[in-house]
């Protein structure tokens, strides 16, 4: 019953992607920012963004359903995307116990560090129900970003504050930045 309920509603969705995508870009771009603007301004860098840049990020933005128990992100993986769960459930899974130490739900992003940092993927993420998200590739995003110039200037040095506090370099320890441009790097070795 579960999968007929989001096999309907998917189908539903891929009709309603069919009309966006014959819709001009500028109509496009109000009726996603009508739709999904509450849900962008939720992600601590997108919020208080310029509603045409906002607009061009929804835009560039992949629509894609997840299964429960299907992983989302792989710990370890050199994907360039974040993802922005739009409804159902997700979590954060711990390796050692395969329990969830950390669940998400709709508004949720996660994958934002490997997006701006371009490092691997320092968590696995798995559905745990029927997950309807948002992805965010790196190219889409950086084209709409280099349109930009003072958003991406925005976002990018909010995105640093952000994770430079939390971030732990692989390769000394060190929290504020990360093993790709450690100056201990090879000294290691």
């Amino acid at each position: 019953v579960k999968y007929t309920k989001v096999w309907a509603s998917q189908r539903a969705r891929y009709n309603e992607e069919l009309v966006l995508n014959q819709l001009s870009t500028g109509l496009k771009s109000q009726v996603l920012s009508h739709l999904f603007k509450d849900t962008m301004e939720g992600v601590p860098f997108f919020r208080g963004c310029d509603d045409t840049f906002l607009s061009a990020v929804l835009c560039a933005m992949q629509p894609i359903l997840y299964a429960p128990t299907e992983i989302i992100i792989q710990k370890g993986q050199c994907e360039l995307a974040m993802y922005i769960l739009c409804q159902g459930r997700a979590g954060l899974l711990n390796a050692e116990t395969g329990g969830i130490d950390v669940e998400f739900n709709k508004g949720a992003y996660f994958g934002e560090i490997a997006l701006f940092f371009k490092v691997p993927r320092t968590a696995t993420i798995v559905a745990t129900s029927f997950c309807d998200a948002f992805k965010l590739n790196n190219e889409p995003f950086e084209a709409v970003m280099n349109q930009y110039p003072k958003m991406k200037k925005k976002v990018n040095q909010l995105a640093e504050s952000m994770f430079t506090e939390r971030m732990v370099c692989v390769n000394c320890g060190e929290k504020g930045h990360t093993g790709a441009v450690c100056t201990e790097l090879g000294k290691h070795l």
